[in-house]
Protein backbone atom coordinates (compact mmCIF):
# COMPACT_ATOMS: atom_id res chain seq x y z
CA UNK A 1 0.00 0.00 0.00
CA UNK A 2 1.42 3.40 -0.60
CA UNK A 3 2.36 5.60 2.47
CA UNK A 4 0.41 8.53 4.07
CA UNK A 5 1.31 12.02 3.56
CA UNK A 6 1.54 12.43 7.30
CA UNK A 7 3.93 11.08 8.86
CA UNK A 8 3.47 11.88 12.90
CA UNK A 9 -0.45 11.51 13.45
CA UNK A 10 -2.56 12.63 16.41
CA UNK A 11 -5.23 9.75 16.34
CA UNK A 12 -8.14 10.18 18.46
CA UNK A 13 -11.33 7.69 18.18
CA UNK A 14 -15.22 7.46 18.51
CA UNK A 15 -17.14 4.34 19.57
CA UNK A 16 -13.97 1.57 19.24
CA UNK A 17 -13.96 -1.40 22.03
CA UNK A 18 -11.12 -2.06 24.23
CA UNK A 19 -9.49 -4.03 22.27
CA UNK A 20 -9.25 -1.39 19.25
CA UNK A 21 -8.71 1.27 21.18
CA UNK A 22 -5.61 -1.08 23.15
CA UNK A 23 -4.36 -1.89 18.83
CA UNK A 24 -4.58 2.27 18.17
CA UNK A 25 -2.09 2.62 21.06
CA UNK A 26 0.34 0.02 20.48
CA UNK A 27 0.58 1.24 16.89
CA UNK A 28 1.32 4.73 17.80
CA UNK A 29 4.15 3.51 20.12
CA UNK A 30 5.57 1.69 17.50
CA UNK A 31 5.33 3.81 14.50
CA UNK A 32 4.99 7.21 16.35
CA UNK A 33 2.67 10.04 16.44
CA UNK A 34 0.14 10.59 19.62
CA UNK A 35 -3.28 9.43 20.92
CA UNK A 36 -5.90 12.28 21.52
CA UNK A 37 -8.69 10.84 24.26
CA UNK A 38 -10.40 14.20 23.70
CA UNK A 39 -11.37 16.03 19.65
CA UNK A 40 -9.37 18.88 19.43
CA UNK A 41 -8.02 20.98 16.50
CA UNK A 42 -4.62 19.38 16.58
CA UNK A 43 -6.16 15.74 15.61
CA UNK A 44 -5.20 14.59 11.96
CA UNK A 45 -7.28 11.08 11.68
CA UNK A 46 -10.48 10.27 13.97
CA UNK A 47 -10.59 6.36 13.92
CA UNK A 48 -14.60 5.44 14.43
CA UNK A 49 -16.47 2.12 14.47
CA UNK A 50 -18.28 0.89 11.53
CA UNK A 51 -22.42 0.67 12.77
CA UNK A 52 -24.24 -2.57 12.08
CA UNK A 53 -27.52 -1.09 9.66
CA UNK A 54 -30.41 -2.06 11.99
CA UNK A 55 -32.17 -5.02 11.89
CA UNK A 56 -32.13 -8.60 10.55
CA UNK A 57 -34.23 -7.87 8.34
CA UNK A 58 -32.64 -4.58 7.49
CA UNK A 59 -29.15 -5.77 6.67
CA UNK A 60 -30.37 -8.22 4.61
CA UNK A 61 -32.36 -5.74 2.60
CA UNK A 62 -28.81 -3.48 2.51
CA UNK A 63 -26.74 -6.53 0.88
CA UNK A 64 -29.78 -7.24 -1.78
CA UNK A 65 -29.81 -3.53 -2.46
CA UNK A 66 -25.82 -3.34 -3.23
CA UNK A 67 -24.51 -2.91 0.61
CA UNK A 68 -21.81 -4.48 2.48
CA UNK A 69 -22.75 -8.14 2.62
CA UNK A 70 -22.08 -8.52 6.31
CA UNK A 71 -24.54 -5.70 6.42
CA UNK A 72 -21.63 -3.30 7.92
CA UNK A 73 -22.15 -0.16 5.86
CA UNK A 74 -19.06 2.84 5.25
CA UNK A 75 -20.84 5.19 7.37
CA UNK A 76 -20.09 6.43 10.99
CA UNK A 77 -21.85 6.94 13.72
CA UNK A 78 -23.10 11.05 13.79
CA UNK A 79 -21.21 11.51 17.71
CA UNK A 80 -19.39 15.09 18.05
CA UNK A 81 -15.94 13.82 17.44
CA UNK A 82 -17.15 13.00 13.76
CA UNK A 83 -19.21 16.37 13.32
CA UNK A 84 -16.06 18.21 14.45
CA UNK A 85 -14.11 16.03 12.45
CA UNK A 86 -15.54 16.78 9.05
CA UNK A 87 -16.05 20.59 9.99
CA UNK A 88 -12.23 21.03 10.54
CA UNK A 89 -10.77 18.55 7.05
CA UNK A 90 -9.72 15.63 9.38
CA UNK A 91 -9.52 12.13 8.12
CA UNK A 92 -12.49 9.68 9.29
CA UNK A 93 -11.45 6.76 9.02
CA UNK A 94 -12.74 2.82 9.79
CA UNK A 95 -10.59 0.57 12.06
CA UNK A 96 -9.44 -1.10 8.85
CA UNK A 97 -6.73 1.34 8.28
CA UNK A 98 -4.98 0.88 11.62
CA UNK A 99 -4.94 -2.96 11.12
CA UNK A 100 -3.80 -2.10 7.38
CA UNK A 101 -0.66 0.38 9.07
CA UNK A 102 0.02 -2.64 11.07
CA UNK A 103 0.84 -5.15 8.52
CA UNK A 104 2.53 -2.00 6.67
CA UNK A 105 4.80 -1.28 9.07
CA UNK A 106 3.97 2.33 8.05
CA UNK A 107 1.15 4.59 8.41
CA UNK A 108 -1.09 3.82 4.72
CA UNK A 109 -2.71 6.25 2.73
CA UNK A 110 -6.36 6.81 4.23
CA UNK A 111 -8.69 6.90 1.07
CA UNK A 112 -9.82 3.60 0.98
CA UNK A 113 -10.72 3.31 4.14
CA UNK A 114 -12.46 6.98 4.44
CA UNK A 115 -16.15 6.85 5.93
CA UNK A 116 -18.90 7.82 2.90
CA UNK A 117 -20.68 9.14 5.45
CA UNK A 118 -22.69 8.85 8.33
CA UNK A 119 -25.71 6.72 9.68
CA UNK A 120 -28.17 9.49 10.16
CA UNK A 121 -28.13 10.89 6.39
CA UNK A 122 -27.24 7.54 4.78
CA UNK A 123 -29.34 6.50 1.28
CA UNK A 124 -30.82 3.47 0.99
CA UNK A 125 -27.82 1.09 -0.51
CA UNK A 126 -26.15 1.83 2.68
CA UNK A 127 -23.86 5.03 1.54
CA UNK A 128 -23.31 8.13 2.79
CA UNK A 129 -23.87 11.68 2.04
CA UNK A 130 -19.80 12.36 1.51
CA UNK A 131 -19.26 14.47 4.19
CA UNK A 132 -15.60 13.43 5.43
CA UNK A 133 -14.25 13.81 2.24
CA UNK A 134 -16.23 16.93 1.14
CA UNK A 135 -14.86 18.56 4.32
CA UNK A 136 -11.48 17.76 4.21
CA UNK A 137 -11.31 19.00 0.44
CA UNK A 138 -13.30 22.11 1.49
CA UNK A 139 -10.48 22.53 3.73
CA UNK A 140 -7.91 21.49 1.59
CA UNK A 141 -8.60 24.04 -1.25
CA UNK A 142 -9.22 27.04 0.86
CA UNK A 143 -13.21 27.57 0.29
CA UNK A 144 -15.58 29.22 2.59
CA UNK A 145 -16.99 27.53 5.77
CA UNK A 146 -20.45 26.49 5.43
CA UNK A 147 -21.68 29.52 7.28
CA UNK A 148 -19.32 32.06 6.63
CA UNK A 149 -20.52 35.27 6.52
CA UNK A 150 -23.71 34.05 8.47
CA UNK A 151 -24.98 35.49 12.45
CA UNK A 152 -26.61 33.06 14.62
CA UNK A 153 -28.64 33.58 17.81
CA UNK A 154 -29.68 31.04 20.42
CA UNK A 155 -33.24 31.90 21.64
CA UNK A 156 -34.46 29.73 25.25
CA UNK A 157 -32.85 26.47 26.11
CA UNK A 158 -30.81 24.17 23.95
CA UNK A 159 -31.70 20.43 25.69
CA UNK A 160 -30.69 18.22 22.77
CA UNK A 161 -27.00 18.76 23.38
CA UNK A 162 -25.03 20.96 25.32
CA UNK A 163 -25.37 24.85 24.25
CA UNK A 164 -21.21 25.15 24.67
CA UNK A 165 -21.16 22.10 21.99
CA UNK A 166 -23.58 23.78 19.71
CA UNK A 167 -21.82 27.19 19.47
CA UNK A 168 -18.69 25.31 19.02
CA UNK A 169 -19.93 23.67 16.05
CA UNK A 170 -21.35 26.97 14.48
CA UNK A 171 -18.01 28.31 15.04
CA UNK A 172 -16.35 25.58 13.03
CA UNK A 173 -18.90 26.16 10.27
CA UNK A 174 -18.13 29.82 9.80
CA UNK A 175 -21.08 31.76 11.95
CA UNK A 176 -20.88 34.59 14.67
CA UNK A 177 -23.29 34.27 17.88
CA UNK A 178 -25.86 37.79 18.23
CA UNK A 179 -26.79 38.04 22.12
CA UNK A 180 -29.85 38.66 20.40
CA UNK A 181 -31.67 39.11 17.47
CA UNK A 182 -31.60 42.84 15.77
CA UNK A 183 -35.26 44.86 15.87
CA UNK A 184 -33.83 46.83 12.21
CA UNK A 185 -31.40 46.61 9.87
CA UNK A 186 -29.47 49.87 11.44
CA UNK A 187 -28.44 47.84 14.38
CA UNK A 188 -26.87 45.51 12.63
CA UNK A 189 -24.42 47.53 9.78
CA UNK A 190 -22.69 44.47 7.71
CA UNK A 191 -26.00 43.21 6.76
CA UNK A 192 -27.29 47.19 6.17
CA UNK A 193 -24.52 47.56 4.17
CA UNK A 194 -25.17 44.66 1.77
CA UNK A 195 -28.64 45.18 1.71
CA UNK A 196 -27.55 48.45 0.26
CA UNK A 197 -25.40 47.03 -2.10
CA UNK A 198 -28.06 44.71 -2.95
CA UNK A 199 -30.47 47.55 -3.89
CA UNK A 200 -28.08 49.37 -6.08
CA UNK A 201 -27.28 46.87 -7.95
CA UNK A 202 -30.60 45.52 -8.82
CA UNK A 203 -32.95 47.98 -7.82
CA UNK A 204 -35.05 45.84 -5.13
CA UNK A 205 -35.29 46.37 -1.71
CA UNK A 206 -35.06 43.23 0.58
CA UNK A 207 -34.15 43.82 4.04
CA UNK A 208 -36.00 40.79 5.44
CA UNK A 209 -34.76 38.81 3.10
CA UNK A 210 -31.62 39.12 3.33
CA UNK A 211 -31.43 39.61 7.25
CA UNK A 212 -33.67 36.13 7.08
CA UNK A 213 -30.87 34.51 4.80
CA UNK A 214 -27.85 35.38 7.13
CA UNK A 215 -29.09 35.34 10.45
CA UNK A 216 -30.49 31.79 11.73
CA UNK A 217 -32.19 31.40 15.17
CA UNK A 218 -31.82 28.56 16.71
CA UNK A 219 -34.36 27.10 20.00
CA UNK A 220 -36.46 23.87 21.05
CA UNK A 221 -38.87 25.43 22.76
CA UNK A 222 -42.70 25.90 21.53
CA UNK A 223 -42.70 29.14 19.68
CA UNK A 224 -45.98 29.77 22.20
CA UNK A 225 -43.00 29.98 24.79
CA UNK A 226 -41.48 32.57 23.38
CA UNK A 227 -41.89 36.63 24.34
CA UNK A 228 -43.98 38.90 22.15
CA UNK A 229 -41.01 40.88 21.33
CA UNK A 230 -39.09 38.21 20.23
CA UNK A 231 -41.91 36.69 17.24
CA UNK A 232 -42.63 40.23 16.38
CA UNK A 233 -38.68 40.37 15.25
CA UNK A 234 -38.94 36.81 13.91
CA UNK A 235 -41.79 37.69 11.45
CA UNK A 236 -40.53 41.37 10.70
CA UNK A 237 -37.28 40.13 9.58
CA UNK A 238 -39.07 36.44 7.83
CA UNK A 239 -36.83 34.29 10.06
CA UNK A 240 -38.29 30.83 10.73
CA UNK A 241 -36.42 29.42 13.98
CA UNK A 242 -34.73 26.30 13.42
CA UNK A 243 -34.15 22.99 15.65
CA UNK A 244 -30.32 22.11 16.30
CA UNK A 245 -30.91 18.99 13.72
CA UNK A 246 -30.49 21.61 11.25
CA UNK A 247 -27.24 22.06 12.08
CA UNK A 248 -26.20 18.99 12.37
CA UNK A 249 -28.08 17.66 8.93
CA UNK A 250 -26.29 20.65 6.91
CA UNK A 251 -22.60 19.14 8.30
CA UNK A 252 -23.45 16.00 6.95
CA UNK A 253 -24.77 17.04 3.84
CA UNK A 254 -21.78 20.18 3.52
CA UNK A 255 -24.40 22.50 2.15
CA UNK A 256 -26.99 24.76 4.32
CA UNK A 257 -30.61 22.52 4.40
CA UNK A 258 -33.43 24.25 3.35
CA UNK A 259 -35.55 25.39 6.23
CA UNK A 260 -38.44 23.43 5.97
CA UNK A 261 -41.15 21.96 8.27
CA UNK A 262 -38.34 18.85 9.31
CA UNK A 263 -36.07 21.42 11.05
CA UNK A 264 -38.40 23.78 12.50
CA UNK A 265 -42.19 23.81 13.58
CA UNK A 266 -45.03 23.44 11.13
CA UNK A 267 -47.32 26.14 9.37
CA UNK A 268 -50.16 26.02 11.53
CA UNK A 269 -48.39 26.34 15.10
CA UNK A 270 -45.73 29.23 13.57
CA UNK A 271 -49.08 30.84 12.67
CA UNK A 272 -50.37 30.31 16.13
CA UNK A 273 -47.51 31.95 17.50
CA UNK A 274 -47.80 35.04 15.06
CA UNK A 275 -44.52 33.88 13.39
CA UNK A 276 -46.28 33.96 9.93
CA UNK A 277 -48.51 36.20 8.35
CA UNK A 278 -51.17 35.23 7.22
CA UNK A 279 -54.59 36.54 4.94
CA UNK A 280 -56.77 34.99 7.52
Amino acid sequence: PAPSEIRSPCICTSGLDAEQERHVERLVRQLGGSVAKQWKPAVTHLVAAEKQAGSNAARAALSARGGAPDGRTRCAARTQKYLRAVLTGQWVVRFGWVLSTQRAGFYVDEQRFEFAGDMSTQMANGMGRGAPRNGRLRKLQGKPALLANHQYVLHGPIRELKEKDLHELLGLMGAKPLAELPNTLESFPALAAASASRRRSNGRASSGGLLASKVLVFCESHPDEHEAEFRQRCLKHQIRPLKPQWVFDTISYQAPRPDVEAYGFTESVLERAGLVATDR
